[in-house]
């Protein structure tokens, strides 16, 4: 149904099925198809009805922009939906082109170059921005066409004609230049700033004919610029503006295009559009290719936009198969859109070989209908002069020897090709372009039968001085030229002075934010300026002259400062402050204003509004129990860290957060999200997704080869239900957060949504916008496997190690022990949420805790038992890589685990609980006890009898006699006495028969002291790893440990190199049961009160992939830390309840073991199991 009876609106062509069989469903009600519009047309994003919505007098672009039909569309007369649509079409090119009639006539008034500002803006309120803009351009290209004939004629003059020309675009750019200073409507503003953009490369090419005295307008200097000619002659509007580049000649296209960003036209623009004009003329693609961010797509888009065609652009990835090109190239030759398909080489080989094919095809069509044209023989056009009506809208000639201008004025070639089993018309206004990358990682080589069918262009080096000398006159800088010839060459230094991180990118797009940032700082200084002198009573407010007594060095400085500090390691600061003295000399500033918390928002602050930020963050602070502070006070480089992010996160629509595990990454934004909340009042909705737990296809979808149904994955679900909008998603704060590791393999298909296009592109030829209140952002360890394309298009805020200080951990943990009961555990922090009931500050478990955190606070301070025990920890050799975290995570479930023998002993001794002196004995033999295990658990008896002895040097906690058993030997008993495990070891007698059986477990030293540390993280409900040796007995003292605790029942799997995470969904399916709660979908055992412990064997056995990653290894983070999945069949968060994970493997340095990750032993308790040691085996050995 889909691809016959609505075959003629070729526009059905970009949207998903699910989505066209809604069209078609409400093809009578015109409103509920409004969200569909954006996706059928380059800048629609709704259509203007009546008040019946039954005529449709108009269009509107996302910007607000409205385009008023010259004749309204009735769908009453119309009722079928390609009937009206096609009108729609009809009349949106008919409009435009009536519109852009009137505005070269009225912009002829603006000849002689006697503007008056105020009738200039008028004239551009008049009209829509690409009408005011291409009225500009016909009109420049007629003054200097005409100044080139007088030259040619009248020979030397004093004052050339051309410099007349000059001087008419130098007071138009002067007139722009003082309105774009002030305050205006935001519509008018980005018309100013089209304008602006297109006068300044229209002096820079008047400058150059000038310089280069060039006297003809059949100089080749002349025609190899785009010249604008508009023949107010020609009978048929749609044909009267027609566009030249030397020897190429083109139709204006009229797709309305909104008010989208003009890209800088530069030297390299031009270049590329000359190269891509002459190969649409050959009626070849063109393919630029170079380095990430030199303007490529952007330049095949903006060429686009030169000449009114709809330009769509795909993201190409290996799911992209010959079918999905097929449909995509089918729907192309339809409408006559161009294609750009970035990452073109992403494809896979064999791929590229068959889609060469089907391009060699389309352009064969349009090589026949060109010579058949220029024959004149057998090929005619038939062009409508007016919308078509009634049943000749629908009207399809089958003679294919014509050409015909269908209802949707397309001018078709009188070819029809087959592709993909279809019988296609091949319009003329079509054309394929490809971009690459070449030399990145996941890229393929262009097979040769496919390169001779675009013209290649190198874009390696962009005009970045004239971009941002643009860029900065748009945004209203008068010293434009001046500062660009600073801030390109500070670039340029950064990338060669500061050092070589992999999340460092100081190219087109790092200089491009810093340019919109300083635009904005300007705007924010003459608002605050505005909004003084109100108050003091002032009406004669000039703007222009607040603008021009600003310091503009100093905004630049500042906006550098605030996008750029943000993502440089602690070395770089300082060095980055030192190039801008250099670059910047003179400018009053100090460094303590520019750098950290002060000058980074010192406009913010005048306004408020950083400062009612950090009063809800501090308070979000308080209630979580977390540590924040100021400047150089505890927690102030966090702090700063979460500003930063809020102002990359207002710059930027993806950004990355970037820093070693236990940095405070999730902590920040978490924070932020739940402060932003509470100080602007829109809802905040967090989406975490980790990329590397679940497959390519689960994230984004899949195509079915065979029906060619289109599944979502789960970002594409996500990102589909937000722009839905059925339970108002639009209006609340999206962030979808990838929590993992970054590779290309996954991460490109994300390019088009990052970049200044915002748009998911699907192989089934779906477009999906990202909505304008959506942030993709990453939370990475770091980007080793990142290509620049990635990096250059997201903001950085970079989180090292020492932003979360031991002694913010140690607060955190204090202020929870004194604040929260420990009775209701939480699983991941081993605290509960703390209860509303005020009486429970007063409860005898909080004053238990309470007397605890008194007893422990001197062993915590910054030079205290703690401290030097992590520092002489972090010197030892340990079995699996150190983290701080993991130590004193380990440390504080142990401390909890003593904590909770003190209440079940005053629970059940309620007459006698623990008097305070036996707890102050009591909970230091306790601390110490956690120390050596914490801190040594994870290594050889050597490290863990080393630990001990350190402690016995450093503290003047008792501690056991001095002897030749190491402090590891002993345990603390609830009176605070040492007492030794060896008085736990149970002596029995096995019998004779029995003697070799695999399930016999001897009781050890050992065995009884590992058991008894089991115990206290299960009881923590906390995952935990016992690595060692093969044969030291890992899995016999885990299962003998698991099955004595009556509550757990031990499932065993055995990971091995080929595991996934499909391996653990299975075993969740056979012993545990999907229950539907009010608060979604929850997973838990089946039996009722008992919990299931997974025991992953050979933890460390699966494979990595080529990033680095082991799926599996990241699919249980997931469990662990955020307590949950998503489920694949439909999308669903599936929470865990009651269902918890311990690990055994032989060391990473044993073959064929790969080291875990960070991001999941930062949540893992390490035990070492060694040998038997002498004493272990003595006891095991039969007596004599």
């Amino acid at each position: 149904m889909c691809y016959t009876n609505y075959i003629c609106v070729f526009r059905f062509y970009f949207v998903g099925d699910e989505d066209l069989l809604e069209i078609i469903g409400n093809s009578k009600n015109v409103a509920r198809l409004q969200k569909h519009f954006k996706k059928m047309f380059a800048g629609v994003a709704a259509i203007l009805l009546n008040e019946d919505n039954t005529v449709i007098t108009g269009m509107a672009s996302r910007e607000g922009e409205e385009v008023v039909f010259a004749e309204s569309v009735s769908t009453v007369e119309h009722p079928k939906i390609n009937e009206w649509l096609s009108l729609v079409e009809s009349q949106m090119r008919f409009t435009l082109a009536s519109s852009l009639a009137q505005a070269v006539q009225d912009i002829k008034q603006f000849k002689d170059g006697a503007i008056d500002p105020k009738a200039y803006m008028l004239w551009c309120d008049k009209y829509q921005a690409q009408i005011v803009v291409l009225a500009a351009q016909i009109l420049w290209s007629e003054d200097v066409e005409a100044a080139l004939h007088l030259i040619s004629t009248a020979g030397d003059q004093k004052v050339t004609p051309l410099e007349h020309v000059l001087q008419n675009v130098e007071s138009t750019l002067n007139i722009l230049a003082d309105s774009v200073l002030q305050e205006q409507p935001p519509l008018r503003r980005r018309k100013l700033e089209h304008l602006i953009n297109e006068f300044v490369h229209k002096r820079t090419v008047t400058r150059r004919l000038i310089s280069r005295r060039i006297t003809s307008p059949k100089a080749f200097e002349w025609l190899c610029e785009m010249r604008f000619y508009f023949d107010p002659r020609q009978t048929e509007v749609l044909q009267q503006l027609t566009i030249h580049m030397a020897n190429a000649k083109f139709l204006y296209g009229f797709e309305y295009l909104g008010v989208q960003d003009r890209l800088v036209q530069t030297p390299l623009t031009d270049r590329c559009y000359l190269t891509m004009t002459q190969a649409l003329e050959a009626r070849l693609g063109g393919s630029p290719f170079g380095p990430a961010g030199t303007g490529k797509t952007e330049s095949v888009k903006a060429l686009g936009h030169q000449l009114g065609r709809f330009v769509l652009v795909f993201n190409c990835d290996e799911t992209f198969d010959f079918q999905a090109m097929g449909r995509i190239f089918v729907g192309l030759c339809q409408v006559g859109a161009w294609g750009c398909f970035d990452e073109f080489n992403r494809l896979e080989e064999r791929m590229l070989s068959a889609v060469s094919q089907q391009v060699q095809t389309i352009q064969e069509a349009l090589k026949s209908a060109q010579e058949g044209k220029k024959e004149g023989s057998k090929c005619t056009c038939l062009f409508q002069l007016k919308p078509i009506e009634g049943d000749n809208a629908l009207q399809m000639k089958d003679d294919y020897s014509n050409t015909c201008y269908n209802q949707t004025n397309v001018l078709f070639a009188g070819i029809s090709v087959e592709l993909v089993g279809k019988q296609v018309r091949v319009s003329t206004d079509m054309a394929i372009f490809i971009t690459m990358n070449p030399g990145y990682a996941g890229r393929s080589n262009l097979p040769d039968n496919l390169k001779k069918l675009f013209r290649s262009l190198a874009m390696t080096k962009p005009d970045r001085q004239l971009i941002a000398e643009v860029m900065l006159f748009s945004q209203g800088f008068r010293s434009a030229e001046k500062l660009a010839c600073k801030i390109v060459p500070f670039f340029k230094l950064c990338d060669e002075q500061l050092s070589n991180q992999s999340h460092y990118d100081f190219g087109l797009r790092a200089l491009k934010s810093v340019l919109v940032s300083a635009g904005n700082v300007k705007r924010d200084r003459i608002m605050k300026i505005k909004e003084n002198m109100k108050l003091r009573g002032e009406t004669n407010i000039d703007e222009a002259s607040i603008a021009e007594n600003l310091p503009e060095q100093e905004i630049l400085i500042q906006s550098v400062c605030e996008t750029m500090v943000p993502k440089l390691v602690a070395e770089d600061i300082p060095l980055l402050f030192s190039l801008l003295s250099d670059v910047f000399p003179n400018v009053g500033y100090t460094r303590a204003e520019m750098a950290g918390q002060s000058i980074s928002y010192s406009t913010r602050d005048k306004c408020m509004l950083c400062t009612g930020l950090k009063e809800q963050i501090r308070k979000v602070c308080q209630e979580e129990y977390l540590v924040c502070g100021e400047g150089e006070e505890q927690g102030g480089a966090w702090m700063e860290k979460v500003l930063q992010l809020y102002q990359i996160c207002n710059l930027n629509h993806g950004l990355m957060m970037v820093g070693p595990s236990g940095s405070g990454k999730s902590t920040a934004w978490k924070i932020l999200l739940k402060a932003l909340e509470r100080f602007e009042g829109t809802e905040g909705v967090a989406h975490v997704i980790d990329p590397k737990a679940i497959s390519k296809e689960a994230l984004y979808g899949v195509l079915d080869p065979n029906t060619r149904e289109w599944t979502d994955g789960l970002f594409t679900h996500i990102l589909r239900k937000i722009i839905d909008n059925v339970r108002g998603e639009i209006n609340k704060r999206q962030w979808i957060i990838f929590d993992g590791d970054v590779d290309p393999e996954w991460v490109e298909n994300l390019n088009s949504v990052l970049d200044d296009n915002k748009l998911l592109t699907l192989p089934n030829g779906e477009r999906l916008s990202l909505p304008p209140n959506v942030r993709v952002m990453f939370e990475v360890q770091d980007l080793k496997y990142a290509t620049l394309a990635t990096v250059s298009r997201c903001g950085m805020v970079w989180f090292s190690e020492d932003v979360l200080s031991t002694e913010m951990i140690f607060e955190n943990y204090m202020s929870r022990l004194r604040n929260i009961p420990l009775e209701e555990a939480d699983e991941d922090s081993g605290f509960g949420k703390k209860s509303d009931n005020k009486e429970d500050i007063l409860s005898p478990a909080l004053q238990v805790q309470n007397d605890v955190s008194n007893i422990l606070q001197s062993y915590f301070a910054p030079d205290g038992l703690v401290v030097r025990c992590l520092e002489f920890g972090m010197t030892q050799e340990h079995i699996m890589d150190f983290t701080r975290l993991r130590a004193l995570s380990s440390l504080f479930s142990m401390l909890n685990q003593g904590v909770r023998n003190v209440l079940q002993y005053n629970h059940a001794h309620s007459d006698f609980p623990l008097p305070n002196e036996q707890l102050e004995r009591y909970i230091p033999k306790c601390l110490v006890y956690a120390l050596l295990w914490s801190f040594a658990g994870d290594a050889k008896l050597k490290v863990r009898s080393d630990m001990g002895d350190f402690i016995r040097s450093v503290t003047t906690v008792p501690l056991p006699p001095t002897s030749n058993v190491p402090i590891i030997d002993y345990e603390v008993s609830i009176t605070g006495e040492w007492s030794p495990w060896s008085n736990k070891v149970p002596q029995i007698e096995v019998e004779t028969h029995k003697v070799a059986a695999p399930d016999i477990v001897v009781p050890t030293l050992d065995t009884v002291r590992h058991e008894s540390l089991l115990y206290t993280w299960l009881a923590e409900h906390k995952p935990l790893v016992l690595c060692g040796p093969p044969g030291s007995g890992k899995t016999m003292t885990l299962f003998s440990a698991l099955r004595a605790l009556p509550d757990m029942e031990v499932v065993g799997l055995n990971f091995s190199s080929a595991t996934t995470p499909e391996l653990l969904l299975k075993t969740f399916d056979h012993y545990c049961e999907y229950r539907k709660t009010p608060n979604g979908v929850v997973l838990s055992p089946v039996q009722l009160g008992k919990w299931l412990v997974l025991f992953c064997d050979e933890i460390n056995l699966p494979d990595m992939d080529q990033y680095g990653t082991q799926r599996v290894i990241s699919f249980l983070r997931q469990l662990v830390e955020h307590r949950g999945f998503f489920r694949a069949s439909d999308q669903a968060w599936v929470s865990l309840e009651r269902i918890q994970f311990v690990g055994a493997c032989n060391p990473p340095t044993d073959p064929g073991r790969k080291p875990l990750s960070h991001r999941f032993l930062r949540h893992v308790p390490v035990i070492y199991v060694d040998y038997p040691g002498e004493t272990s085996l003595k006891q095991a050995s039969p007596r004599k």
